[in-house]
């Protein structure tokens, strides 16, 4: 496995992660 496939793995990832947290927080947020 070469590092560019590794890192584009990671990208996505933290970019999933970003979506997931974001969304949550706005949800949270969005309750109160």
């Amino acid at each position: 496995m070469s590092d560019t496939v590794l890192y584009v793995l990671i990208a996505l990832i933290m970019f999933f992660n970003g979506i997931v947290l974001g969304y949550s927080i706005g949800k949270k947020a969005g309750d109160k």
